[in-house]
């Protein structure tokens, strides 16, 4: 039976949710993200965002992650996912925001009852929204306020348990394309499905080619760890040599480990091996982060997982003696080393404004892990021969602390700043001084780029009120 919307029942409900008031909620890009002890009144209110906006899609099922991927464990958050298994619609992220700052009961009702009247939502429709954590010790706390919001709306709310945050995008996306309703216990469904799939993909890939050595892969003590576990298990059933993986960093019990010096975040950023893991030139490796939704191969650019991946498809594709452009869409930090490869050597077309018309979805570490060894199995490259496809551009990232970052506008796919005014031109005078440059910063040499870099850094710092003592490099 539908459940209209009882606004009695939320705002007596939100009262044991009430807004911290020192504290500005933003959802942005990761959703809501911060410290775990801020995030009960936000969680709560996500529930009924959640709600209005499946009532909004027909009764559609919306799912919600509590996670906060390679945050340090004292953190969470909370993102939304589409029923397509997408991001939220980007304006409805200003909802989100909306909803979060309600300092009282009285003004939550007078945003949701806006929301309601500016998509001309039908109250009368029923609302279901499937939910997952990580493994954080918050995680049961800030799923007990969703429900307490899930309850408030009146919507069906199915528990997914812990999950991996691509588990929680895939199984969205599951409940709203099958032609029947769900029955039985979603939980365990939700991982059936997950792994059953990709095994099954996994083993047609490899076909009867030779495995290679097993892969050591850094789960950052995190929900990635179990989930890896039960997916090689899946695997082994229908062929138990096909892959080998060790799991190091796989404790998702003890305090104080997620993520700590592990995980992808940190070897990326780095440049560090995790804790636990020490290797010899030939063994294999990757980290996930801590809800497994990235990975980084040791030591292998993202980059080179797209050139992999390209390459190998193309192969398909002529074998097939198929007439199909293949494409590649890069962000402006990818490494100019890598677009070069893409274009010359396998004469990959550029996509730039149809970019924006591609379907994407969320990363997924686990499917990533497995494609990419499918690939080198077939290929029996190592990871050596798999470097070696083209050698790197000097590249820096370098942070600046400013007063507010909010001032910085761009455009060009974020390669072009618009503001502050002025600003670009004098960067652009920079670049002009260097031969091959790129700025976030990358150049022909290490020392070029190094200079670049801090030379920018140094512009943004003096232009845009840099914080504290400015660097000695800039």
């Amino acid at each position: 039976m539908a459940q209209t919307i009882d606004y009695n029942k939320i705002k007596e409900a939100s009262v044991k949710y009430p807004k911290l008031k020192e504290i500005n909620y933003t959802y942005g890009t990761a959703g809501f993200r911060m410290k775990a002890d801020y995030l009960e009144s936000v969680i709560f209110r996500v529930g009924i965002l959640a709600g209005l906006r499946s009532k909004k899609l027909n009764s559609k099922f919306i799912g919600i992650m509590v996670t906060a991927s390679h945050n340090p464990e004292a953190d969470n958050g909370v993102k939304l996912v589409d029923p397509s298994g997408e991001m939220l619609e980007q304006r409805w992220e200003a909802y989100a925001t909306q909803l979060a700052n309600a300092q009282s009961e009285e003004e939550l009702i007078t945003v949701i009852k806006s929301i309601v009247s500016q998509n001309e939502i039908d109250e009368s429709k029923n609302a279901a929204i499937v939910y997952a954590r990580d493994t954080r010790p918050s995680g049961p706390k800030l799923i007990a306020a969703l429900e307490d919001g899930i309850k408030a709306i009146n919507a069906v709310g199915e528990n997914l348990g812990i999950k991996t945050t691509p588990q929680l995008h895939y199984f969205t996306n599951y409940l709203n394309c099958c032609e029947k309703p769900v029955e039985g216990n979603c939980e365990e469904l939700a991982d059936k499905l997950y792994y059953e799939k990709f095994a099954n993909a996994f083993h047609k890939a490899v076909g009867d080619n030779q495995r290679l050595s097993t892969i050591n892969v850094d789960a950052a003590n995190g929900v990635g760890a179990p989930k890896l576990k039960e997916l090689a298990e899946w695997i082994d059933k229908i062929n138990d040599n096909i892959f080998k993986v060790t799991i190091i960093n796989g404790d998702i019990n003890t305090r104080g480990k997620l993520n700590f010096q592990c995980g992808a975040d940190y070897v990326k950023s780095g440049q560090n091996p995790p804790l636990g893991l020490s290797l010899s030139c030939e063994q294999r490796a990757a980290s996930l982060d801590g809800d497994a939704d990235r990975i980084v191969f040791y030591y292998v650019e993202e980059d080179r997982i797209a050139a992999l991946s390209a390459g190998f498809i193309i192969e398909l594709v002529k074998t097939a003696g198929l007439d199909i452009n293949v494409g590649v869409v890069q962000t402006a930090y990818a490494n100019g080393s890598s677009t070069a490869y893409l274009e010359k050597e396998l004469a990959v077309k550029k996509l730039q404004a149809s970019a924006e018309l591609i379907n994407q979805t969320v990363g997924d570490a686990l499917s990533d892990l497995l494609f990419v060894e499918s690939i080198l199995i077939n290929r029996q490259w190592s990871f050596q021969k798999w470097n070696s496809i083209y050698t790197d551009m000097p590249n820096r990232l370098v942070k600046v602390v400013v007063a507010n970052r909010q001032i910085f506008k761009t455009t060009n796919a974020e390669r072009t700043l618009v503001k502050p005014k002025g600003l670009q031109e004098k960067i652009d005078k920079l670049v002009a001084q260097y031969k091959n440059v790129r700025v976030y910063a990358e150049a022909s040499t290490r020392v070029d780029c190094d200079e670049l870099a801090f030379k920018v850094a140094g512009l943004v710092y003096d232009e845009a009120g840099g914080c504290g003592g400015r660097p000695s490099e800039f």
